[in-house]
């Protein structure tokens, strides 16, 4: 089959993946917490507290600490009541320390605010201590189910760290917690008033998939902006997915496609593998093959198989920015096929049929293959596979030609050679039709001329 013709049967699919849940992290929210951010050229860092965000505004900065509001406007920054202004702005950093916030502009305590705290407040935290104690073993075994007791007291008193910790078990599962993301729903209601990006995530997601009755989708794509603002680039992907989609909001490519590129820059390996997708076919961003191969080649590094196919087809398809290079096309394939990859299976069938990429063709390796293609699902594999067996039914055996021949040359005696190379050296001149030649079998040697097989 000619490369066309095969062009034609290898597959290339723009696949987009909606993350339903994010790793489980043991570094729970009882942990002290750090967000960094640079706006116009200021560096915000916040060390500390339940619930943290930053976000730019028009003339400098909003965060928000435990509920607690510090708006920067130019080189003026308020906490409530209390603003000061030095002038000059280059570095913002806030400290909570229990129910006092500190806030150092350029390294200088510019800020003290205390705020008095409930009872409730108090016991909220004493429980989620003890909960994150008990889950990480620090200082006491491990039990995940007293942990979750703790934390489940501590909610029900409204403490928005120990709801979220009871999202990241129930939506991930643990080693001693099975999964049950069901569970995970009413606690997330109490931790996004906290702004938990996990929180904001699963009730995003609970209302798009959905998980709950009467779901709002509107309201569902304001909690992935919202745990968008706060960091999760999962959230950030299926915000992408929806208006690449258009399923819930007006569709706008260009608009799902900057999703995905801010996704791939927080590092997540589906935002990096439909970024580039997005590249190669320059569907919402201007078509660049080799951006586009940079960012596959980046999630591969991080272990997405996909990424592994659209290297395979960037490769193995003309464009103007990059040469076909079928091995490397080939290596993409196999590597993605060798995890799971099913139409990269069927790919791999194709080449080894074609000989692409390899010395010649391999019809056995092209049907191992194939077979793998079919057995995840392919529809076309079968078909492939029979005609693959009629050919190597009707295939003539190549038998290795005997080296019998031999010419004579300025007295010497040439060979012994195949009849393919005697051939070849009487087309180069090496010998004439007046020179002596002999093969095996013949009683004495004989004129060029007088060989049927150089006629």
């Amino acid at each position: 089959m000619n490369t066309l013709t095969m062009k034609k049967q290898i597959q290339a699919f723009f696949v987009i993946s909606i993350l339903g849940f994010l790793m489980l992290s043991t570094q729970f929210a009882g942990a002290q917490s750090r967000s960094t951010s640079v706006i116009d050229g200021v560096e915000y860092t916040v060390i500390g507290g339940q619930s943290q965000s930053i976000s730019a505004t028009d003339t400098g900065a909003e965060i928000v600490v435990n509920g607690r509001t510090i708006i920067v406007d130019g080189t003026k920054v308020s906490l409530g009541s209390t603003s000061v202004d030095f002038g000059k702005l280059e570095t913002l950093e806030i400290e909570v320390d229990g129910n006092t916030i500190l806030v150092f502009i350029d390294g200088t305590r510019a800020i003290t605010s205390t705020q008095s705290a409930s009872s409730d407040s108090d016991e909220g935290e004493r429980l989620d201590r003890l909960g994150v104690k008990y889950f990480q073993g620090n200082g006491v075994d491990a039990d995940h189910a007293k942990a979750i007791e703790y934390f489940k007291q501590a909610a029900d008193l409204g403490h928005t760290n120990a709801a979220n910790n009871l999202v990241i078990i129930f939506w991930n599962g643990t080693g001693q917690i099975t999964q049950d993301r069901m569970a995970a729903i009413p606690y997330a209601e109490i931790g996004e008033k906290g702004d938990h990006t996990l929180s904001l995530f699963v009730l995003g997601y609970a209302h798009l998939e959905p998980l709950i009755d009467n779901p709002d989708p509107a309201a569902g794509i304001v909690y992935y902006e919202r745990a968008a603002a706060v960091g999760s680039a999962s959230a950030l992907v299926n915000l992408g997915v929806q208006y690449r989609i258009g399923k819930h909001v007006k569709q706008d490519h260009v608009k799902g496609t900057d999703y995905f590129r801010q996704a791939a820059e927080k590092g997540d390996t589906t935002g990096m593998n439909n970024y580039a997708w997005a590249l190669y076919d320059g569907n919402g961003v201007a078509k660049n093959v080799r951006e586009a191969l940079k960012y596959a080649k980046m999630a591969i590094e991080e272990g997405y198989r996909d990424s592994h196919f659209l290297a395979g087809v960037i490769y193995y398809f003309e464009n103007d920015e990059l040469e076909i290079d079928y091995p490397k096309a080939l290596f993409h394939f196999t590597s993605a096929a060798e995890l799971g990859h099913t139409t990269s299976a069927f790919n791999l069938g194709i080449m080894y049929r074609d000989g692409q990429g390899m010395e010649k063709p391999n019809l056995h390796e092209a049907i191992r293959w194939m077979t793998v293609a079919m057995e995840r699902g392919h529809e076309k594999a079968g078909p492939e596979i029979q005609k693959l067996r009629e050919s190597i039914a009707n295939a003539v055996p190549d038998i290795p030609q005997e080296k019998i021949y031999w010419y004579a040359k300025d007295q010497q005696k040439i060979g012994p050679l195949t009849l393919g190379e005697l051939r070849e050296a009487f087309k180069k001149g090496e010998f004439s039709a007046n020179s002596y030649v002999w093969k095996e079998g013949l009683p004495d040697w004989i004129r060029a001329s007088q060989m049927d097989e150089l006629s």
